[in-house]
């Protein structure tokens, strides 16, 4: 308000000023000599006084007034300047100006702040929508299926089930080359006869049928008709074929005694492998089977042509083993599993766990884990319902697939390389006469004497 005044007071003066000067220049005017000649009319602003000026004196007076109110309008126009600049503009505009500047800075951050508050806001709860979707999906996507747990139990004792079935495998085999050689404390170890009388013992006492023959052979069998190992020596689908589990483990010493299958299926395999054992007799001599005698005599190609049909007969019990090893009771881990795969054939239809325990055994054996994991859980249609689960534990039940396939293509190729061997013997025992009278023919010629050229 000041600063109005102030401005207003300086404006007032100014034109006061003005004012004085304009009657001055029309007082000199009307006071001049009247000397001159030609005179014209002059009026002198709102004083409105006229005189006669010569027309010399009134160019030089044109000229001097003319610079005079020139350089009076100059010096106005520079006053307007400052005026407006420092007066006004600074006192006023710019105030104003700056004041607004000040007030849309003030809107401006204000607006600003509101939105970066909206930002904020946007950002925080697309952040806790993202961890609360993690959080969902963490929990679908770790929460295992039943399907898998099925797959995990069942299979916790594969590898030591297995094992134990490769063991009893090669025991078997040793079990079978030892009796065939005569190796001390084996079966055969006398001769042939001592091999026959031990079988017919066992026969009388375990393996007998009163009924069988047309009743010839009650007088034979020691054993009651109905005993539980009737038949158990040449029924291989009954011993061996038909069970999922048979109960021999030579590394558990834990199976009940009375339901060992061991002397039933060593006695099977003594009538399919080898029912007659060769006589072993002494070399004379104190070489033995070394020198010419020894293959002069017959006796060193006599014992060769024994170990080569021992061969032969292990290569074709080595199916037997390999089948009786997968068969074996599983290791005593495996009791843990059985009894949740007893309840997975009890869902299947099976009334009653004796009845699931009587088809798996108390141990369930490799092949009846990998029977279970690899075809029993699919028939379950609760398998294939549960499929309708999180893409995660599908996935996790395709790699678990993947890998019980895997195991699958493991055996088979070791059933095919043990099926190339049987058929190689075969070929062999085909093609062994063709051999012997090519053999014998080359000896002929090697015999002859050559004609005289």
């Amino acid at each position: 308000m000041t600063s109005s005044l102030t401005s207003t007071s300086l404006f007032s003066k100014r034109r006061v000023r003005h004012l004085l000067l304009t009657g001055l220049l029309c007082l000199t005017l009307v006071i001049a000599p009247a000397s001159y000649k030609k005179a014209y009319a002059v009026c002198c602003g709102s004083f409105a006084i006229c005189s006669t000026i010569p027309n010399q004196a009134t160019r030089a007076l044109e000229t001097s007034l003319h610079n005079i109110l020139r350089q009076h309008i100059t010096q106005e126009f520079v006053y307007q300047q400052r005026w407006f600049m420092f007066d006004y503009f600074y006192d006023f505009v710019l105030r104003g100006m700056m004041n607004m500047a000040e007030q849309l800075s003030v809107v401006g951050e204000s607006q600003v702040f509101a939105f970066g508050s909206i930002l904020d806001a946007k950002e925080s709860l697309e952040a806790q929508r993202l961890i609360q979707e993690k959080t969902a999906q963490a929990q679908r996507d770790y929460h295992p299926d039943v399907g898998m747990c099925t797959i995990g139990t069942a299979s916790q004792s594969l590898a030591a089930s297995g094992r134990s079935g490769e063991l009893a495998s090669i025991v078997l085999n040793k079990r079978m080359i030892d009796r065939q050689l005569g190796i001390r404390n084996s079966v055969g170890t006398e001769a042939n006869a001592t091999d026959v009388d031990a079988r017919i013992e066992q026969l009388q006492r375990r393996f007998c049928d009163r009924h069988g023959n047309a009743g010839n052979t009650s007088n034979l069998c020691l054993a009651a008709a109905s005993g539980p190992n009737i038949n158990k020596d040449i029924d291989y689908a009954g011993t061996i074929g038909l069970k999922r589990t048979v109960n021999i483990n030579l590394t558990n010493a834990s199976l009940a005694a009375p339901d060992i299958d061991d002397e039933n299926i060593l006695a099977l395999a003594n009538n399919l492998y080898g029912s007659s054992v060769f006589d072993h007799s002494r070399v004379p001599g104190n070489k033995k089977l070394q020198g010419a005698e020894s293959w002069e005599s017959g006796v060193a190609t006599e014992h060769l042509d024994k170990r080569a049909i021992i061969a032969k007969r292990n290569l074709a019990q080595n199916s037997f083993n390999a089948i009786v090893g997968m068969k074996s009771a599983g290791s005593a881990a495996s009791a843990n599993a059985g009894n949740y795969i007893h309840n997975i054939f009890m869902q299947l239809g099976v009334t009653a766990a004796p009845e699931a325990r009587q088809m798996l055994g108390d141990n369930p054996s490799y092949y009846a884990l990998l029977e279970a994991i690899s075809q029993k859980i699919y028939q379950d249609p609760e398998f294939f319902t549960n499929l309708y689960d999180s893409p995660a534990n599908v996935s996790r039940k395709n790699v678990a697939m993947q890998a019980i396939n895997l195991m699958l293509d493991r055996d088979t190729y070791k059933s095919e390389l043990r099926s190339e061997a049987l058929l190689s013997l075969w070929l062999e025992a085909e093609i062994v006469r063709y051999q012997k009278d090519i053999v014998n023919d080359m000896g002929l010629m090697s015999d002859q004497e050559l004609p005289m050229p």
